[in-house]
């Protein structure tokens, strides 16, 4: 997701 949500916090884009 982006850099604000919480699942991909410590790495921004992690998810789509």
């Amino acid at each position: 997701n982006f850099p604000l949500d919480l699942a991909s916090a410590e790495v921004p884009f992690t998810n789509g």
